[in-house]
């Protein structure tokens, strides 16, 4: 867990539509210049001072349930993968486990384990970072985000 909570402002957070993959936007302007976070789902209020869960989340699984518990416990959780890995990295597609169609209703299941709060998922494209450090990473994520903390499971 890394704490990136002191001096930072609560912000609103707004997506540009609801289809497709966008970018986001933060008080009308870009909330990550060259576009890094892609937006999964409708207009998010709480991933500012949220902790981010680190995963690939293809099979949202009980393990997966546990990193968000475990954020929830510092803050608003939301999950976090990377979009492009295998055609970045020459891996052979594989579609994810849980179809999108699924995956909110899989979530909001998670909602009791996360003191009542149904994680968020966002996606970052991997090009985008994939020379970052791990700290580079992190520190891109307080500032571009604002968020207060992250979480991994000890395979990452």
């Amino acid at each position: 867990f890394v704490d990136t909570s002191k001096g930072l402002k609560r912000y609103s957070l707004t997506t540009f539509s609801p289809f497709g993959r966008l970018a986001v936007s933060l008080n009308d302007a870009d909330l990550v210049k060259d576009k890094m976070l892609i937006d999964c789902g409708e207009e998010q209020d709480c991933v500012l001072d949220g902790i981010v869960a680190l995963g690939k989340f293809d099979a949202l699984h009980i393990g997966h349930r546990e990193l968000a518990m475990h954020a929830s416990k510092s803050g608003n959780p939301f999950l976090l993968s990377f979009v492009g890995m295998a055609e970045v990295l020459g891996w052979e597609y594989r579609p994810p486990i849980v179809a999108h169609c699924d995956r909110k209703r899989v979530l909001s299941s998670w909602a009791p384990y996360c003191r009542n709060v149904v994680p968020l998922e966002y996606q970052v494209e991997f090009s985008k970072v994939r020379y970052l450090t791990p700290r580079q990473f992190v520190e891109r994520l307080s500032t571009d985000l604002r968020i207060k903390g992250v979480v991994a499971g000890t395979n990452m």
